[in-house]
């Protein structure tokens, strides 16, 4: 390992280990931090995808339907994961 760092070191050329070390510092901070960073990109852009609900289409055609059969009414419901808020009731109940 020391003999890696003086070869690297007479193949810089720099003459000052201070400066060797702060440029061998540096190099690390980015590559490690380059890398650090498209491991999180990746992670992140996982968390967002699983958080997003998978959109279901329910329907109610067919024999199994609750809609009564002479009604002529077709009725779809659709999940996308939006949730409507309602306002609070404006008269509590005794």
């Amino acid at each position: 390992m020391l003999e890696l760092a003086k070869l690297i070191h007479d193949a810089i050329g720099i003459e000052s280990p201070r400066r060797f070390i702060a440029v061998c510092a540096f190099v690390g901070f980015v590559i490690f931090g380059c890398l650090g960073w498209l491991i999180d990109k990746g992670y992140r852009a996982k968390l967002t995808e699983q958080s997003k609900p998978a959109t279901s289409v329910n329907t109610t055609n067919g024999p199994q339907s609750p809609v009564m059969p002479n009604n002529s009414g077709n009725v779809t419901i659709t999940n996308e994961g939006d949730k409507t808020k309602h306002p609070p009731p404006k008269d509590k109940p005794k």
